[in-house]
């Protein structure tokens, strides 16, 4: 189960999202049981790109990898690819970032 915050993020609602960074109670890269943040969430089951922009803007750390070492790979595993355009925009982007299996241009290519 989400937590509130990765939730919100999820379903792309920016003016909660903006509330919730008002409130001063995030904590940025804060990780669930699988070690994935709202950012991996988001970028896995979003279909928002401005919420993504606004967690990257707000301190979110785009090369965190979760336990399996996934971040930018999740959102090519499930077809986001809007979400990956949004991704690689950022040039601090780490794109030779491995996960467990194979590197995000193996992925692609084979989707």
């Amino acid at each position: 189960m989400l937590s509130p915050f990765f939730q919100v993020c999820v379903n792309g609602d920016l003016e909660i999202i903006k509330v919730f960074f008002d409130s001063g109670k995030i904590i940025i890269n804060n990780r669930d049981v699988q070690g994935r943040t709202a950012l991996h969430y988001t970028a896995n089951m979003g279909n928002n790109p401005e919420v993504i922009d606004l967690l990257i803007k707000n301190g979110f750390d785009i090369n965190i990898q979760d336990y399996e070492g996934k971040l930018l790979n999740l959102c090519c595993y499930e077809w986001k690819t809007d979400n990956v355009k949004t991704l690689l925009k950022y040039p601090q982007i780490d794109t030779n970032i491995k996960d467990n299996k194979q590197l995000v241009y193996g992925l692609c290519y084979w989707k």
